[in-house]
């Protein structure tokens, strides 16, 4: 099942939009707590907005392409009828005013996003997942592990099938790593791409929306929904193959059956035609990390300046830890930071003259344990996990460009994720080849035992 097939059932009425999000309903109520996948579950609104689009498929008159379609909104994405808590006590009883941007253009798709609010790592400010006042998000194919934040709740809800497609948002890497740990594709759009209004920020300069889905297809449905218009300089024209870069100064994921899979899914795309693949470098990656580092600390405890001073006792205490660590930023630093941040940006430039797209491992592990605090490096040396997590998606925020993950395999039963990167606003390049590779496998289709 995904959005084009479930929209053609309810134009052609096999199914109703008030029947599906019955079968919804009763899958939350039977496991919505197991999860910790939702900060908020409203049925009786869900089902009332699926009764009004049943009314209008009656009559022939969807209101748009997402019409009855349950999608999920990330804990952090204000809506006016739902409260907005960013997984914190600290806005606990929130209602804002107004939706979103994205929420506007969902609803004026027809999307049915009443189903409730999506649990999140505190603030977005976490990459595990397992720092909210609402509980620990569970991974979808083990509950004894880490979903990935912080976007966590998206990708249970739609691995599930809580929800056909979810928003996220990716500061590090928030929709790439629960995309990869728990199963789903999600997608970075290019910075600037998709509105952010209306979304409680992390770090105003990183941050990003996106769409998180089980297929490409799906990601590329929600995404032409809330995306800003291409640009006009923009012409896609699809090249026979995509030049693809293989980066080899990144450092190595930890275990060989994840290299094993990266490189098994590189060569279906190359034996089928997609992509031709070769090896270069890519500039300043040590220093992207550092830089994600800065940034972020700094624009976070900006704007959590105010709370820190009254009420950090409600906090989550790693959330409120880095906050207040992060605060010691100093102003030269932080200015240093965004000079270098644009010199960086215009180095890599020219990759794109060469390159269609980069390919890499979306992180170097499968899920940890939800109590992981550290993990061992492909050296055989610990290291913090939040930092491994992100070692391969952070520069992307800092470069601004736009990148998805997606899965390709298991490793004793966890999902593992790649990713692809291209230039600014060629999403279509990325959607190209992430559609083409699962044409060619079934990897994104595959189902926790329990759902089959």
């Amino acid at each position: 099942m995904n959005i084009a097939v479930l929209r053609s059932r309810f134009l052609n009425k096999t199914v109703s939009p008030r029947e599906w999000a019955q079968t919804v309903v009763r899958q939350i109520e039977h496991e919505g707590e197991r999860y910790h996948g939702l900060t908020h579950f409203d049925p009786s609104q869900f089902l009332a907005e699926a009764e009004q689009s049943e009314q209008r498929f009656q009559k022939g008159q969807p209101k748009g392409p997402l019409d009855g379609i349950p999608i999920g909104l990330k804990d952090l994405i204000e809506t006016q009828d739902m409260p907005t808590t960013g997984g914190s006590a600290i806005l606990d009883g929130y209602r804002p005013k107004a939706d979103a941007e994205v929420v506007r253009r969902l609803k004026d798709a027809g999307a049915n996003v009443a189903v409730g609010k999506l649990n999140l790592h505190e603030f977005a400010y976490g990459t595990t997942g397992t720092s909210s006042y609402f509980g620990p998000c569970k991974n979808p194919w083990d509950l004894r592990r880490m979903a990935g934040g912080s976007s966590s709740g998206t990708a249970i809800a739609v691995q599930r099938n809580w929800v056909m497609g979810g928003l996220g948002t990716d500061t590090g890497g928030s929709i790439r790593i629960p995309a990869a740990l728990s199963g789903v594709t999600g997608l970075k759009p290019t910075y600037g791409r998709v509105s952010t209004q209306g979304v409680i920020p992390l770090a105003w300069s990183l941050d990003h929306v996106g769409p998180m889905a089980r297929s490409a297809l799906d990601v590329r449905e929600i995404f032409n929904v809330i995306r800003d218009a291409d640009p006009e300089a923009l012409t896609p024209v699809q090249p026979k193959r995509y030049r693809v870069l293989w980066p080899k100064n990144l450092g190595k994921v930890y275990t060989a059956a994840i290299d094993g899979l990266t490189v098994e899914a590189v060569e279906t795309l190359n034996e089928a035609g997609v992509i031709t693949v070769a090896e270069d470098l890519l500039p300043g990656w040590e220093e992207l990390l550092l830089l994600q580092h800065i940034l972020v600390g700094a624009e976070a405890s900006a704007f959590h300046w105010a709370w820190l001073q009254n009420r950090a006792h409600l906090y989550q205490a790693d959330v409120r830890e880095r906050l207040q660590t992060r605060a010691s930023v100093l102003a030269v630093q932080y200015i240093e930071a965004l000079r270098r941040r644009q010199h960086l940006i215009e180095e890599y430039q020219p990759l794109w003259q060469r390159w269609d797209a980069i390919v890499l491992p979306t992180v170097p592990m499968t899920a940890p344990l939800l109590d992981d605090l550290e993990i061992e490096n492909d050296q055989g040396v610990l290291e913090d996990v939040r930092v491994s997590l992100v070692k391969f998606t952070a520069p992307f925020n800092v470069l601004g460009f736009p990148a998805i993950s997606h899965p390709i395999g298991f490793e004793q039963g966890l999902p593992v994720g790649l990713q692809w990167v291209a230039a600014d606003n060629r999403e279509d390049v990325l959607l190209d080849i992430v559609a083409k590779y699962q044409i060619l496998t079934d990897w994104h289709s595959t189902l926790p035992v329990d759902l089959i």
